[in-house]
């Protein structure tokens, strides 16, 4: 059997282009030819771009999840930061610069609870809506939706990827369907939800919070809109410290 496998295979495959060749017209088939040879080139192509464009993807997705987890550890270990910076400054200059680092770490610590709130609040838009539109595992992909919020801007389109692609198993509609969720999602975030949000937890103006993501993403991408709001919170403690203290020593 093993002996005339080689044989067989031939000729099946002469029998099916005799057939194709019996039951198809040439133009037909010359179609169908070309339009095979098309679907393998892109289809390579495809395959070529995502293998090369995957350490990018997945070097995008630890920077977004190592970001918070660095914020979170330098707020925990605070104080050790301040002991150790504190010890090689002049007695003269400890106590403003103290209050100076307490000052930063406040800003940071509102701003991570305020961006947490607002990742709670997308999640559950985002669930509301899933449910509204009937899309399978609604709490699950919310879920998702409100951990990748921790990106302002990009957070419910990155989040909405695993939702489209179960979506896109099911139907086209309810493709269409998710897509529209995730957009109310994405402007209330960035055009209501966090400039308010964040912006009276740091006791900045909306606009002020705007205005740091769309300078922190041109700088610096998706890393840039993670950092902008809590490294413009920072700079703005920094500035009215200084100022507070220059007023202070200024004579009258």
């Amino acid at each position: 059997m093993n002996e005339h496998l080689p044989e067989m295979t031939m000729h099946a495959q002469s029998l099916m282009d005799n057939l194709d060749n019996k039951l198809l017209p040439s133009g037909v088939r010359k179609g169908v030819n070309h339009w095979m040879f098309q679907w393998e080139g892109r289809l390579a192509k495809g395959i070529s771009d995502f293998m090369d464009n995957i350490g990018t993807t997945i070097n995008l997705v630890m920077n977004i999840f190592i970001v918070p987890f660095l914020i979170f550890y330098i707020l925990k270990d605070f104080d050790v930061f301040e002991r150790s910076i504190v010890s090689y400054l002049p007695r003269t200059h400890r106590k403003s610069f103290v209050m100076l680092l307490k000052e930063m770490d406040s800003a940071l610590g509102n701003y991570v609870r305020g961006q947490f709130l607002v990742c709670v609040i997308i999640g559950v838009f985002a669930y509301i809506g899933y449910m509204l539109v009937g899309m399978p595992y609604a709490l699950l992909m919310a879920s998702v939706v409100a951990i990748f919020n921790i990106v302002p801007y990009l957070g419910p389109f990155l989040g909405a990827a695993p939702a489209l692609v179960m979506a896109a198993t099911i139907s086209m509609r309810l493709v269409l369907m998710v897509v529209i969720v995730n957009t109310l999602c994405q402007l209330l975030e960035s055009n209501v939800i966090s400039p308010q949000v964040v912006g009276k937890r740091l006791h900045m103006h909306p606009m002020l919070i705007i205005f740091a993501l769309l300078v922190g993403g041109e700088l610096a991408g998706i890393i840039g809109l993670i950092l902008a709001v809590p490294v413009f919170a920072v700079f703005k403690v920094i500035v009215q410290h200084f100022f507070a203290y220059y007023i202070k020593r200024k004579p009258v």
